[in-house]
């Protein structure tokens, strides 16, 4: 049982008991088998104080009736975990997934948050592993390794094709200012080493949202790249196109290409300069240190 599992020597400490607010975005009700699996992740972590804050856009009372249903599938309490909190938040039509995001944090009480994708999921010891890590070393976030998935969903379960676990490589801070290697459910953030002014997703973005945040933040704050090298989750990487990532446009007419690939064109602009920014920021720092 989750109860019974050694807890690492790192959050040891007097005081409230550490926590992690888990903030998942629930889209499509018909996929509610994928969020279950999600769910049950987080109902085995073997750190107690992890709460799922579940945030869905504009849903009517029999979808919501269905989801609360499955989260009731669970004994919180015997697992020793808070009851998860659905928060239906009111937002206009179409793709709002930063401003669920941020939904989600305006709700969080514990110490650290977390974001986890409905039809990803994580290990048993993520959190307590990730916790431990950023109490360790004071750091603002504190990042694991993510295996690969590649996945075809049906209707009432996926199946799973490949696994590979060298699909998201990077060492630190230089190499994400290359490029993304670390989805959103590969880090926890610490809320008292980050301000609020910071702890938010940009509304503007619909896809690149999580890589615009962590340009953001870990070239403010302190980051623990190192915890990379033990995994802590899955990601799906859905080959049938069902997530965000473009694949497989070739058998899509022109219009519905051009409506698929606009979000993406939009998000790399403000990822461009988000970048330029950055690199004129480090520019001065080093100029300042050898002046």
């Amino acid at each position: 049982m989750a109860q019974d599992h050694q807890k690492s020597d790192h959050i040891v400490q007097a005081g409230p008991p550490i926590g992690v607010d888990v903030i998942i975005r629930f889209h499509d009700i018909e996929r509610l088998y994928e969020f279950d699996r999600a769910l049950l992740s987080l109902a085995c972590q073997s750190l107690p104080n992890v709460r799922a804050i579940v945030v869905v856009q504009n849903f009517d009372r029999e979808q919501l009736e269905r989801l609360k249903a499955t989260i009731a599938k669970y004994d919180w309490a015997a697992f020793d975990k808070p009851e998860p909190l659905v928060v239906n938040a009111e937002a206009p039509p179409g793709d709002q997934r930063s401003l669920l995001l941020n939904v989600g944090l305006a709700n969080a009480s514990h110490r650290f948050v977390a974001f986890l994708d409905s039809d990803d999921y994580v290990y048993e010891d993520c959190y307590e592993y990730l916790v431990g890590e950023a109490l360790k070393v004071r750091a603002a976030v504190a990042f694991g390794g993510i295996v690969m998935k590649k996945v075809i969903g049906l209707k009432t379960f996926v199946y799973n094709l490949d696994l590979d676990k060298g699909g998201f490589s990077g060492k630190g801070r230089d190499d994400l200012l290359r490029d993304n290697f670390c989805p959103i459910h590969s880090f926890v953030v610490d809320r008292e080493r980050v301000s609020a002014a910071d702890l938010k997703f940009d509304e503007r973005l619909t896809r690149l949202e999580d890589y615009d945040f962590l340009l953001r933040v870990c070239f403010k704050y302190p980051c623990r790249f190192e915890s990379r090298e033990k995994f802590v989750g899955v990601y799906n990487w859905h080959l049938d196109g069902r997530g965000s990532i473009l694949f497989g446009l070739d058998h899509v007419d022109d219009a519905k290409k051009k409506e698929k690939e606009a979000p993406w064109h939009y998000a790399r602009r403000i990822i461009w300069r988000r970048k330029t920014e950055i690199r004129e920021y480090l520019e001065r720092l080093s100029e300042i240190a050898k002046s």
